[in-house]
């Protein structure tokens, strides 16, 4: 069950925190979409105390690393981002690593590059694996339990940062 609905279905609001999903595609043309959009929002994202977790293939359980670096490893995250992320991932019986260098990019960078305090989440083996852009990459082999724990993880860092009403 995704947080949204958690909280729709419980009539649940943070006290204050507001939780919003930005859904912007995949790969590349992701990364416009939430470039695009961290632009047309700057001035409220930067007056709104925001924090931003990008998710990014949630598959095995095993390879879930913060992302505190992206763009071939050139663009920074805020580490207070990824200080949530860790703790948050202790609440819930995972020590998460952070992500070595990797070709790619996670849509944090979108928000980073612009001064929003973003970090990203992923669970994706960094070689080419059978699921992963390819035409065995569908809805038939989700990983619920995977999907579950980052849920989890998500909802803790959200319960933490609305308890704090601040990062660390």
């Amino acid at each position: 069950m995704s947080i949204l609905k958690e909280m729709a279905d419980n009539d649940f609001r943070y006290d204050n925190t507001e939780v919003c999903a930005l859904i912007t595609d995949g790969e590349e043309s992701g990364l416009r979409g939430a470039t695009a959009f961290a632009k047309e929002n700057i001035s409220m994202l930067m007056n709104a105390n925001t924090v931003v977790i990008a998710l990014d293939t949630i598959h095995e359980t095993e390879q879930l690393q913060i992302y505190s670096r992206g763009i071939n490893f050139t663009e920074q995250n805020a580490d207070e981002v990824c200080d949530l992320l860790t703790f948050a991932g202790l609440k819930n019986g995972i020590d998460m690593p952070y992500a070595e260098f990797y070709p790619g990019a996670i849509d944090s960078e979108a928000f980073s590059r612009l001064g929003v305090k973003a970090a990203g989440l992923c669970a994706v083996r960094h070689e080419p694996v059978p699921y992963y852009h390819t035409v065995h990459d569908s809805y038939d082999n989700l990983n619920p339990e995977c999907i579950e724990l980052t849920r989890k993880i998500i909802k803790t860092a959200a319960d933490m940062f609305d308890g704090a009403g601040h990062i660390f």
